[in-house]
Order: C-alpha cells, then structure tokens, then sequence
C-alpha cells in the first residue's frame, strides 16, 4: 500500500528498485544527501514537503536518468513506484553503505 501523500500524485510508472538505484547514482548524490540532511534535522520535512520534494525528484530523474519514467496518479498495480518512498530506501542504504565503511584512524 503506498503510504504518500494524497494518493501520491507523483508517482512514478517505475520500479521502486530501479528509482533507487537511480537515486544512489553519482550524479544524484548531491541531491540524495540533500534530503538526508533535511530529514535528519527537521523529521516531519516530507509531511510538509512531500509535493514539492516528489515533483523535484521526479523531474530531476526523467531530465537527467530516464525520461521514460512516467509521471501519473495510478498506483493500483505493485510495479508502480512511489518517488517518496524510493527516497526513503535510498537514504537507508546510503546511511548502510556510509555506516559500513571503515572509519579511517587518525594518529
């Protein structure tokens, strides 16, 4: 069940994997630690931001990555992809990925 806001007028006709990868890219993570720091100072900043950040993510991914993505308010079937809940996932594989990096030691 997608959980966004407003029956997720953004949603993407696209795999929620493929959004992520896409998300993770290097060419997107500026903008993925972006919302990273956003969420991490202020949690609620999707409740109010959501439209805004899911138009953004939408149309940054169709100009850069795929415009074969398709914006559309359909989200009957499992294939359909929610961009919000895409960004979620990636910023918890970011924080994976950073997190299971070693730690250099200074001396």
């Amino acid at each position: 069940m997608c959980r966004c806001l407003f029956g997720c007028p953004v949603a993407l006709h696209a795999r929620k994997e493929n959004v992520v990868r896409l998300l993770l890219s290097v060419e997107n993570r500026a903008l993925l630690k972006y919302y990273r720091y956003a969420l991490g100072n202020d949690p609620d900043y999707l409740r109010f931001h959501g439209a805004s950040t899911a138009l953004r993510l939408c149309t940054v991914l169709m100009l850069r990555e795929d415009p074969q993505l398709v914006l559309g308010g359909d989200v009957a079937t499992r294939d359909n992809c929610c961009v919000l809940e895409a960004l979620e996932e990636a910023i918890r594989r970011l924080d994976h990925e950073e997190s299971s990096v070693p730690q250099l030691l200074l001396a």
